[in-house]
C-alpha cells in the first residue's frame, strides 16, 4: 500500500468517524478517480453512500464491485442488504447466494463422512 493510499484511507476513516461524511465521500471519490482499481476505497465509498441515504448510488457501486471483483464477498453482502431494504427480495437472495458460491479461490470441496 502506498503512503498516499494509506494517508487517504486514514483521512477518509477520520472524516467519517467525526461525522464529516461529505468531506469523506469527496476525498474517497478523488482517490478513486486517481486509483480506480482500489476496491477497498470503492467499498468504503459504497458504505458511506448507503449510510448517507444514497442507496441507489451505493447499490450501483456494489454492483460494479461484484462485477470487477467477483471473489470479494463483502460487496455481495452489502448489495443483498440494499436490495432487501428496497423490497427486491429475489435480487437480495441472488446476491447473498454468491456469498457461498465457490470461486477459483475456493479450496476444493471435500465430503466428510461420519460413521457410528
Amino acid at each position: 500500500m502506498s503512503s498516499a493510499h494509506a494517508s487517504d484511507t486514514a483521512e477518509v476513516v477520520r472524516l467519517q468517524a467525526s461525522g464529516q461524511f461529505v468531506a469523506a465521500m469527496d476525498l474517497a471519490r478523488r482517490h478513486i478517480a486517481a486509483q480506480p482499481k482500489d476496491a477497498a476505497m470503492r467499498f468504503q465509498l459504497g458504505v458511506m453512500l448507503a449510510e448517507s441515504g444514497a442507496a441507489g448510488e451505493a447499490r450501483e457501486l456494489f454492483e460494479r464491485l461484484t462485477q470487477d471483483y467477483p471473489e470479494l464477498p463483502e460487496p455481495y453482502n452489502n448489495l443483498a442488504a440494499l436490495k432487501a431494504a428496497s423490497g427486491d427480495y429475489e435480487g437480495a437472495k441472488g446476491a447473498s447466494s454468491r456469498l457461498c458460491a465457490p470461486t477459483r479461490c475456493s479450496p476444493p470441496r471435500t465430503r466428510i463422512s461420519a460413521t457410528c
